[in-house]
């Protein structure tokens, strides 16, 4: 084995602990904004029946996904990641631009506190708030492999995401670009734990890049705070799946 690599990220993980600190104490909150795009949608060749709605459905997602702006708010020792608000209006419907919004993993509001290593995505369902518990992921660092997202020099890392539903075990690649030069612990949609903020995310359903990066004076927000009761993510599948089948059998008489 190289041990010159393993050097090299060693001593970069190290320097950014050290420098990350010294940078939250002294530097304003940050805002770094993101545009969506979408990478895979539903996939229509195995509906022959439907293949036309859905591929309707498709394009009416994509051109509302552009009207999409997400921002990635940082104080020091933790983040917020949501939806930016937006006047704009896309081609489709209140459903279709609420799916387009969620779609790829970017539903509701992540919260990563790095110092209490409290990771928490708080989503609304059926009229009830939960704080779902998020698990940090565990990335591998390219440290050969770099590119430029606006003029931040970007590090390759990748993960894998893993899904489990009643109909079987499925997972996707994950790449990450991160920057050393904006220290911090933080990224978008539930992606974190890199030695530098991710301004770019490809998660095999979407795409988030980050188009704009400012300091600005903002009141902090602790979502330990706010209602909602306190699950696992598996606790939430469950209690999604409930609601649904309830919903099927009320649907039925």
């Amino acid at each position: 084995m190289k041990l010159r690599p393993l050097v090299n990220i060693f001593f970069l993980i190290a320097s950014f602990t050290i420098y990350q600190r010294m940078w939250s104490q002294s530097q304003a909150p940050i805002h770094v904004y993101y545009v969506k795009k979408t990478d895979k949608l539903i996939d229509t060749t195995k509906s022959s029946k439907a293949k036309s709605m859905i591929w309707k459905f498709n394009e009416i997602i994509s051109e509302d996904v552009k009207n999409l702006t997400y921002v990635l708010k940082i104080w020091g020792d933790y983040s917020l990641f949501q939806e930016k608000k937006s006047l704009t209006i896309g081609s489709g419907t209140n459903a279709t631009r609420n799916f387009a919004s969620s779609y790829g993993g970017t539903r509701g509001t992540f919260y990563i506190n790095q110092k209490d290593s409290i990771y928490l995505n708080m989503r609304e369902f059926s009229g009830a708030y939960f704080k779902v518990k998020i698990k940090p992921k565990k990335w591998q660092i390219h440290s050969q492999d770099f590119k430029y997202v606006d003029k931040y020099k970007c590090i390759k890392a990748t993960t894998v995401d893993t899904i489990i539903n009643p109909k079987g075990v499925f997972t996707s690649d994950v790449v990450a670009w991160f920057s050393p030069d904006l220290p911090g612990f933080y990224g978008p949609a539930g992606y974190f734990g890199l030695p530098g903020i991710i301004l770019e995310l490809h998660n095999g359903k979407i795409s988030l890049e980050a188009k704009e990066i400012d300091a600005r004076k903002e009141p902090p927000f602790y979502i330990e705070k706010e209602n909602g009761k306190l699950v696992t993510e598996k606790e939430y599948d469950s209690i999604v799946e409930k609601k649904a089948k309830e919903f099927f059998n009320i649907s039925k008489f």
